[in-house]
């Protein structure tokens, strides 16, 4: 959640001067302003995403990918 909050603060940071004055940031500004806000409004469910998939969360996952793994572990040690 750190990460989306820095994310989020960012965003922040640029709202109230892009909504002032949207010319100041330029073509190329403007993309990276719709990114940054697209990035931090998606940063939490990605980051969600990333960690069930390097972490398994499911019962029936865990025991699909990880069970056979432990039990060679288990029988080899």
């Amino acid at each position: 959640m750190k990460l989306a909050k820095e994310w989020n603060d960012k965003l922040n940071e640029l709202k109230p001067i892009f909504k002032n004055d949207p010319e100041l940031f330029g073509k190329s500004g403007c993309l990276e302003y719709f990114l940054i806000k697209e990035f931090a409004s998606n940063t939490s469910d990605m980051l969600k995403y990333l960690h069930d998939q390097l972490q398994p969360r499911g019962y029936k996952r865990k025991q699909k990918e990880s069970f056979t793994q432990l039990c060679n572990q288990i029988l080899t040690d």
